[in-house]
C-alpha cells in the first residue's frame, strides 16, 4: 500500500514539474521571439541619434541575466520592455500555481511591516494563517474527562 501511494505521490509531483518546465519554456520563447523581434526594429531603425541607438540598446548590449532581469522587471512597476500579454500570462500563471498550492492569493497587499519581526510574522502568517483567537471554554469542560475535551477541540478546529 505504501508503494502504490509512492508511486502515486511520484506521478502527480513528476507531472506538476513537467507543466512548470513546459510553461517556463513557452514563457522563454515568447520572451526571446519578442526580443529579436524588438532587436530587428532597431537595427532597421536607421536615422537615429547615438544617444538614443545607446539607449535603445542597452538591453541587448547586457549579460543574459541582466536581460532577463529587465524583462521581468515590470514586478517592479518600471519601464519594461516586455510585453503586456506576456506579463498577464506570467502572472495569471503564479496565481493559479499559488491557488493550486493552497496559497490564497492577495488582492491588495497593506502597508508592510519591514522590521525582522515584521517580515518574520508575515512569513509565519503565509505558511499558518492569521491567528485565531480561542474561545473561552466553560468551567465543566475544565472538568470534563479528557476524551470529552479532545472532542471538543477536534470540533473547533473543523
Amino acid at each position: 500500500m505504501c508503494e502504490l501511494l509512492h508511486y502515486f505521490c511520484d506521478c502527480e509531483l513528476q507531472h506538476r514539474i513537467e507543466s512548470i518546465v513546459s510553461f517556463s519554456d513557452r514563457f522563454v520563447s515568447k520572451l526571446q521571439y519578442n526580443q529579436k523581434f524588438r532587436y530587428n526594429e532597431l537595427m532597421l531603425a536607421l536615422n537615429m541619434s547615438a544617444a538614443v541607438t545607446a539607449k535603445k540598446t542597452k538591453e541587448f548590449r547586457s549579460p543574459p541575466h541582466e536581460q532577463i532581469n529587465i524583462l521581468l522587471n515590470f514586478s517592479a512597476g518600471e519601464d519594461c520592455p516586455c510585453p503586456v500579454e506576456i506579463q498577464d500570462e506570467l502572472k495569471s500563471f503564479h496565481e493559479e500555481l499559488r491557488l493550486h498550492c493552497g496559497i490564497p492569493v492577495e488582492e491588495e497587499e497593506e502597508e508592510q511591516d519591514t522590521s525582522i519581526k515584521g517580515r518574520l510574522l508575515a512569513l509565519l502568517y503565509k505558511i499558518k494563517g492569521p491567528p485565531q483567537k480561542t474561545e473561552e471554554e466553560p468551567a465543566e469542560t475544565e472538568q470534563a474527562a479528557p476524551s470529552k475535551r479532545l472532542l471538543t477541540l477536534l470540533r473547533k478546529r473543523v
